[in-house]
């Protein structure tokens, strides 16, 4: 299962309007998430711990694609929220993120259906989260900075499929207690 959702989020991660210069560009991506986890006893004969998470979040992004450079500016919008349980402490853990990026993105053409691209970013993240066991609100904020490789392949002359390979950057977390 974890590999289908994986390979399902490299495909569909960025459906995009093609990245023809001097054109608008428009992409998103939407994820859900599920997990169960028992743990046995020491003789590993009952369940001791039954773990359960389960999330989603939805992104957006537009940008703009300059003629001379293969350049592309923009702007990405992201929600995530998640919800685990465990039963060991019957504890409930709630987080919820947004998360605003401006970016540009330069593109390497291959040919007319294949680009690598090098994606320059600052993410700004907000959020919270909530346990009703210690009865504990944080709030924490964050902020990346980095490159993004990545490629793009067009499957018409408007619709592209698009991938980043991870990321070198820097990122610096705050978290507050309430």
């Amino acid at each position: 299962m974890k590999k289908l959702l994986l390979i399902t989020a490299i495909l569909f991660y960025g459906i995009t309007n093609a990245q023809e210069k001097g054109t608008w560009v428009f992409g998103g991506d939407l994820n859900f998430r599920t997990a169960n986890n028992e743990s046995f006893n020491p003789g590993g004969t009952s369940i001791n711990n039954i773990n359960k998470a389960n999330g989603f979040a939805i992104a957006v992004r537009t940008g703009y694609v300059f003629t001379k450079n293969n350049l592309e500016f923009g702007l990405g919008l992201r929600y995530n929220t998640s919800k685990s349980n465990d039963s060991y402490n019957d504890s409930e853990f709630k987080n919820n993120t947004h998360t605003i990026s401006p970016y540009i993105r330069k593109y390497f053409p291959v040919n007319e259906n294949f680009s690598f691209f090098l994606q320059g970013e600052v993410a700004f993240s907000s959020g919270n989260s909530e346990s009703n066991n210690n009865l504990t609100e944080n709030e924490r904020n964050s902020i990346f900075t980095g490159i993004r490789p990545g490629f793009v392949y067009f499957v018409t002359k408007n619709i592209a499929l698009n991938s980043t390979i991870g990321a070198l950057g820097y990122s610096y977390f705050t978290n507050e207690r309430r």
